[in-house]
C-alpha cells in the first residue's frame, strides 16, 4: 500500500515538473511577426463622394458675361466663355470688352463701353442688344472689377465702383428678376515692373482687395452670389508666367483652368 501511494506521488510531482517546464516555454518562445496586408479602408462616406462623379452637363441655360479683356480679350474656341460651353451645356454670351471698367467715369479707351454707361445710359450701340440677352439669360456673370481698380474709380460715394455695380444690378433685375447675378472676383495680376502682384500695390483709391470687399459688400445687399476666382490657382512672384502672358491676361492652358474652376462653383451654387 505504502508503495502505491509513494509511486503516486511520484507521478503527481513528475506532472507538475512538466507543466511548469511547459508553461515557462510557452511564455518565452516568441512567435514570428507576421506583416499584415490589411488595408486601412476609409469611411464609407469618404469613398463615396471620391467615387461621385459630377455632370456638369446638368448646368444649362443661357449666361451673359459683362466684363473686361480677362474674357474679353479671346473670344474664340480657346476663349474662356468657349471653354465653359464644353464643359456645360451653358450657352455663353460673351460681352466683355478690353479695357473697360464698371464705372462709366473712366475707361482705358473711353467710358462709353463701360457697364454702366451700356446698361444704365445707353450710351453703346449694343446696348440694346445686351440688354436683350439679359432679359433671356439664367445667368448674368459681373466680371468688372480690375479695371476700376488700376484705373483709380473711387471705391464709394456718387460716380464709384459700387454705384456702377448698384445701378447696373438695379437695370438686370428690372430686365430679369429671375436671372441669377454671379460675382466673379478677378485673378490676381503680376506688376511686371513693380514685381508685386495686384493685391500689393495701391492704384490710388485702394488695392485689389479694397474693391472685391466692396464687390462683396454689393453682392451681400442685392442677393447675388460671388465665385473667387483667385482659388483657380495660387499665384506667385515665381510662378506667375505658369498662367499669365504679361502679367495680367491669361495663358490658353489657364482659360481652360479658368472654365473648369468655375464650372464645379456653379455646379455647388445652383445645380448640386
Amino acid at each position: 500500500m505504502k508503495k502505491y501511494v509513494f509511486l503516486l506521488l511520484c507521478i503527481a510531482l513528475i506532472a507538475c515538473i512538466v507543466g511548469v517546464c511547459g508553461s515557462e516555454s510557452d511564455i518565452t518562445d516568441e512567435k514570428p511577426i507576421v506583416e499584415s496586408n490589411e488595408i486601412t479602408m476609409k469611411p464609407v462616406e469618404e469613398q463615396t463622394e471620391e467615387l461621385e462623379t459630377i455632370d456638369l452637363k446638368v448646368l444649362s441655360g443661357k449666361v451673359v458675361v459683362l466684363g473686361d479683356s480677362i474674357w474679353g480679350l479671346d473670344k474664340g474656341s480657346e476663349g474662356i466663355g468657349r471653354c465653359l460651353e464644353e464643359i456645360t451645356s451653358l450657352e455663353v454670351l460673351n460681352y466683355c470688352l478690353p479695357g473697360t471698367c464698371a464705372s462709366k467715369i473712366k475707361g482705358y479707351y473711353g467710358s462709353k463701353d463701360s457697364m454702366e454707361a451700356i446698361l444704365v445710359d445707353n450710351d453703346n450701340k449694343k446696348s440694346e442688344e445686351i440688354k436683350n440677352a439679359i432679359s433671356e439669360a439664367r445667368y448674368v456673370f459681373i466680371e468688372h472689377c480690375a479695371n476700376d481698380c488700376s484705373m483709380a474709380v473711387p471705391l464709394t460715394g456718387d460716380n464709384s465702383y459700387e454705384s456702377a455695380l448698384l445701378n447696373s444690378i438695379a437695370v438686370i433685375k428690372e430686365l430679369n428678376p429671375d436671372a441669377e447675378i454671379v460675382m466673379l472676383i478677378p485673378t490676381l495680376s503680376y506688376l511686371i515692373n513693380m514685381d508685386q502682384l495686384s493685391n500689393e500695390y495701391n492704384f490710388g483709391e485702394g488695392t485689389i482687395d479694397d474693391y472685391i470687399s466692396v464687390m462683396k459688400s454689393v453682392a451681400e445687399c442685392e442677393g447675388a452670389s460671388v465665385v473667387n476666382m483667385q482659388e483657380a490657382w495660387t499665384l506667385t512672384k515665381e510662378n506667375w508666367s505658369d498662367y499669365l502672358v504679361d502679367g495680367s491676361h491669361l495663358k490658353k492652358t489657364a482659360r481652360r483652368e479658368y472654365a473648369d474652376f468655375l464650372a464645379q462653383k456653379l455646379y455647388e451654387l445652383f445645380a448640386k
